[in-house]
């Protein structure tokens, strides 16, 4: 299992991945079936967890978080 990151870290980390895919929001928001606002509430670190597990899905990551 790995180890557990925080909120911020887990939002920062798939920032880090849409852009390094070259997706826009719009792209990811179409890719990942989650509305575009909800997309930068997660990659500010809010949002629901289970909208958070999707989205890291989708952008091929495996996080764990602190609840």
């Amino acid at each position: 299992m790995k180890k557990p990151m925080s909120r911020l870290a887990a939002a920062e980390a798939m920032k880090k991945e849409r852009l390094r895919r070259g997706w826009s929001l719009r792209e990811a928001a179409k890719r990942s079936a989650i509305d575009k606002g909800t997309l930068q509430e997660l990659e500010r670190g809010g949002g629901g967890v289970k909208r958070l597990y999707r989205y890291a899905y989708v952008l091929g990551l495996q996080i764990t978080v602190w609840k």
